[in-house]
């Protein structure tokens, strides 16, 4: 499952294997993948991975802080 880099922390999500729920921010890493900076998470509970989340380019970021403030 793809993770918003920008708001999964503050998402409630539930482990499909285990039942476990929790915050994103509460997730355990699992891989990294340098060449596509990807990161995956997995349940701190069960190990069993949950989704992953693509590091955002400055673009991304600054268009994000800029829509962010102007709320």
């Amino acid at each position: 499952m793809y993770l918003n880099y920008f708001t999964f922390k503050k998402e409630e999500l539930i482990c499909p294997k285990c039942q476990w729920t929790g915050l994103g921010s509460e997730l355990s890493y699992g891989d990294y993948h340098e060449s596509t900076f990807i990161a995956d998470f997995i349940c701190p509970k069960c190990i069993e991975y949950i989704g992953y989340v693509q590091f955002p380019l400055i673009k991304e970021v600054e268009k994000y802080k800029f829509t962010e403030l102007s709320q």
